[in-house]
């Protein structure tokens, strides 16, 4: 799932969503390791041991497995450094709908600089396409509002607010995922011809 994230926008990329590598472990540990970033997260701020495992686990898994969480690395290319993550909870069950639950964390130092939205306008339609979804919703707590907003900023729509939580989905038609269709199915085109 390694692609330029900005191809489609035609902008010079900023990020790069990719698979993880081993080698991720100390920039991923270097956000991981803050209460900060762990503030909204289920779990403690992670050991080198637990980062280290994720990140292992991530690089060796397969796109085809499923009942699975798919963390994909954020890369900052002018830096050649890990910044944040984003993944997606794929169902093990094919029932329709198929719906995958969209998550993502960044490096403090890496916040309100617009790279969270380019990577989700990057990953998203990948995902949806390499896991055929057929919906996508995320959730955050009321607290939390740079998540939400993000969520808002990527064409998500709140379904639910109870609880101090707020639940939200992704309407596949929206112009971000049916651009990425239209150009795929272009490049498919020219492919064949």
């Amino acid at each position: 799932m390694r692609e330029n994230p900005s191809r489609y926008a035609g902008v010079q990329a900023r990020v790069e969503v990719r698979q993880f590598s081993e080698v991720d472990v100390q920039d991923f540990l270097a956000y991981q390791g803050l209460p900060s970033v762990r503030r909204y997260q289920p779990g403690a701020v992670m050991t080198e041991a637990e980062a280290s495992a994720y990140v292992v686990s991530q690089a060796r898994q397969s796109d085809g497995i499923r009942g699975a969480w798919h963390g994909r690395a954020v890369e900052l290319i002018v830096e050649r450094r890990v910044i944040g993550d984003v993944g997606v909870w794929v169902p093990a069950q094919r029932e329709h709908p198929v719906v995958g639950d969209l998550g993502f964390q960044f490096d403090p130092r890496y916040q309100g600089l617009g790279y969270a939205g380019e990577s989700l306008e990057a990953f998203i339609p990948i995902a949806v396409r390499t896991f055929a979804l057929d919906r996508i919703t995320a959730s955050c707590r009321d607290d939390n509002r740079a998540s939400w907003r993000l969520m808002e900023r990527v064409g998500m729509h709140m379904d639910r607010r109870s609880d101090g939580e707020r639940q939200y989905s992704l309407d596949l038609d929206q112009p971000l995922l049916t651009a990425h269709r239209d150009l795929d199915a272009a490049e498919a085109s020219e492919t064949v011809s």
